[in-house]
């Protein structure tokens, strides 16, 4: 099969690698320790509700793709939530969208999504993701955009190729950009 990020490959990992495998499963209980222990996803960007960290560089170890991990907030959060650091049971806050910073992807990107509210969902190239991957292939644009909670992901990006344009576009609905 053909690993290039993209259509095909975002299709293999949700059909092999989706929420429920063991794989994905096992992936996310670490996710999750690291997220309790505050060394991932650590540095801020835009308050507690755009954090990253960077966890490795391209390394033969990595197939040479670099891996970061990005925890963001849309705000909202269900009436089921027994979380103490979400507020009390009744608090449920408006269902927004939340948009981070506009970047390319040279070589592509493969995200793991996961959700830590049954709500959340993270836009994908192609349209919303729950928990699983999304893989936008090479060229590819966009804002990162999550609604109905909290997600994380995980991003690996072929040789850590990655632009952060000085002057990015008009944002659109979704995290989508203006590429006219």
């Amino acid at each position: 099969m053909h690993r290039t990020p993209g259509p095909a490959l975002e299709a293999h990992l949700n059909s092999q690698y989706a929420a429920g495998t063991s794989f994905y499963d096992a992936l996310r209980e670490l996710v999750i320790m690291g997220l309790e222990e505050k060394w991932l996803a650590s540095i801020s960007l835009d308050g507690s509700r755009y954090r990253r960290s960077r966890l490795c560089g391209p390394c033969e170890a990595t197939k040479y793709f670099s891996i970061t991990a990005v925890y963001m907030d849309s705000g909202y959060r269900p009436a089921t939530s027994t979380s103490a650091e979400e507020g009390k049971l009744d608090d449920v806050y408006e269902k927004t969208e939340f948009s981070g910073q506009f970047h390319i992807h040279p070589y592509g990107e493969i995200n793991t999504v996961i959700t830590l509210d049954e709500t959340a969902e993270m836009r994908g190239i192609d349209g919303w993701q729950g928990p699983g991957w999304t893989s936008p292939g090479p060229g590819t644009r966009h804002y990162p955009t999550v609604r109905g909670g909290r997600v994380i992901a995980l991003f690996f990006l072929p040789a850590g190729r990655i632009a952060y344009p000085t002057k990015p576009p008009a944002r659109l609905a979704g995290g989508l950009v203006d590429v006219s």
